[in-house]
């Protein structure tokens, strides 16, 4: 086998290892997207809890007030009319 083509298999198996690297680090468990790193992160986030909007009344006033405000200030921008 001559170098050349020697050359050109380490240099696909590179670029293949290179493009899998991520898929490789979560069956190895190896560093941040490894499988200890995702049980940690879940354990950190077991005590956050979902909060509906239909809970907060206040929120709906304050998507309106919101709305309205944004209404008022697209009808106070300046405008340029068209001359004939």
């Amino acid at each position: 086998m001559s170098w050349i083509v020697l050359g050109l298999c380490v240099s696909a198996l590179a670029v293949l290892a290179a493009a899998e690297w991520p898929r490789l680090q979560s069956h190895l468990g190896v560093g941040r997207y490894g499988a200890r790193a995702s049980r940690k992160a879940r354990r950190r986030r077991s005590h956050l809890v979902l909060v509906e909007t239909e809970e907060l009344s206040d929120f709906d006033e304050d998507r309106e007030a919101f709305a309205e405000s944004v209404v008022r200030d697209l009808e106070r921008l300046p405008t340029i009319d068209d001359r004939d």
